[in-house]
């Protein structure tokens, strides 16, 4: 198109009151338009393998606008920068006796070297990249709280930011709706970048939720996939606990069924207390799964869980350094104490424990166990049960005259109950 076919468009004043703000205070690191007051950070660190769609995931945050520019960049000057850095941080790392600068040249170097390799061996094209972030609140506290809230997002997702601060101005310049780019500001906030890595960030390559080693579980509200490994572990999720909740008939049960059975097709492991049935069916149509009636009652399906069984535990790296290596015996008092405590609550006192200790550690010996016993080579059957020990409390009973007479008394009629109540026995 020459000079002659081009047209200068008029002004447009509707579109000027649209986007203009109705008043402009530019502070220190706020900046006030209207009835709004915000703030502007720049992104100032990536990890080397962000989540896919991680710029969905930041443009999503509450109150949050992003403006994001990128820049190409001359591969050959872009590689020659590269191996310049690398020799002055190398140069840096050997000669200098500030830890903390040799750390940080360090790990530029070992930046600088993996990118070098990605484009060398695999062909891969980088671009410069500038994302700033405005964050708005109606007031200053509304607007620090959704500032706080940006900011563990992006730390959740490995990121780092900083704020405009002194250069709110032409922060607010670049992300406003003119876009105007700040050349002094990209240069600042400016960070090289795969072009795939800034591709899969985009909105259009969300995923819902999808982790690599997941399984299908739904979609969410958008209906996007969800992909889930409840054992996978990162910085914004520290264990594997969660909770499934919703109306009556909403469908829990089925997604808790369908979380089992995913989980038992990975070779998960899986107990699960049923007081209610309602996972005996699955189970019985699980090859290798087993159904145990703790309820009571007789049948080949009816189990009791034995406090006093002691399990192997030489699976488990027991080294302790102050009390040495354990034994299962040892390890299974402290879980007794534990279990005593809570059963008899304040019913302990410490003569009561130390009769009880020295009663469990008697019983044992009478079924030839002791701290030294491979508790691998016993069966179920092998244990002794409460039935056991409030028989031998009786005995102790008879047999004594001194103060412990009551001690033992008070003891058999507690193991008693507890016999009772539980209907302990082997399983």
């Amino acid at each position: 198109m020459n000079k002659k076919q081009i047209e200068v468009m008029s002004v447009n004043e509707k579109l000027l009151e649209l986007i203009a703000p109705q008043n402009l205070k530019v502070k220190r690191d706020v900046i006030e338009t209207g009835d709004k007051i915000s703030r502007i950070y720049f992104i100032s660190a990536y990890p080397e393998k962000p989540n896919l769609g991680w710029i969905s995931s930041i443009a999503n945050t509450k109150n949050t606008v992003l403006s994001i520019y990128v820049n190409p960049v001359d591969p050959q000057a872009f590689l020659d920068g590269l191996k310049k850095g690398t020799n002055s941080d190398k140069n840096i790392y050997n000669t200098t006796r500030d830890e903390v600068e040799k750390i940080r040249a360090e790990a530029r170097y070992r930046s600088s070297i993996r990118i070098i390799e990605d484009i060398e061996n695999n062909n891969n094209s980088y671009v410069y990249v500038s994302i700033l972030a405005q964050v708005s609140g109606i007031n200053e506290n509304d607007l620090e709280n959704n500032c706080k809230l940006f900011k563990n997002r992006v730390a959740g997702l490995g990121l780092r930011v900083r704020s405009c601060a002194f250069n709110m101005d032409k922060a607010y310049r670049q992300i406003a709706p003119f876009g105007m780019q700040d050349k002094e500001l990209f240069k600042m906030s400016k960070q090289n970048m795969q072009i795939g890595t800034l591709m899969s960030g985009e909105p259009f390559s969300g995923s819902g939720f999808a982790d690599k080693t997941g399984y299908y579980l739904g979609s969410d509200e958008s209906g996007r996939m969800i992909a889930l490994d409840p054992f996978y572990k990162s910085d914004d999720r520290a264990n594997s606990n969660f909770a499934v909740v919703g109306q009556s008939g909403g469908g829990k049960s089925y997604a808790v069924k369908k979380i089992i059975l995913n989980e038992y097709i990975s070779g998960t492991k899986i107990a699960i207390i049923d007081p209610e049935d309602e996972y005996k069916n699955m189970c019985r149509n699980i090859e290798g799964s087993k159904w145990i009636d703790c309820s009571g009652g007789i049948g080949k399906n009816v189990g009791r869980i034995n406090p006093l069984q002691v399990y192997n535990l030489s699976t488990i790296d027991l080294e302790d350094e102050e009390e040495g290596k354990k034994s299962a015996l040892a390890l299974h008092f402290q879980n007794l104490g534990t279990f005593f405590s809570l059963y008899f609550k304040n019913q302990l006192s410490v003569r009561i424990t130390a009769i009880l200790n020295e009663t469990l550690e008697e019983l044992y010996r009478n079924f030839n166990i002791n701290w030294e016993t491979d508790i691998s080579l016993l069966k179920n059957t092998d244990f002794p049960i409460m039935e056991d020990l409030y028989n031998l409390f009786i005995e102790k009973q008879k047999l004594t005259m001194n103060n412990r007479k009551e001690d033992y008394e008070n003891l058999a009629s507690i193991i008693r109950e507890l016999a009772i109540r539980s209907r302990f026995s082997n399983v």
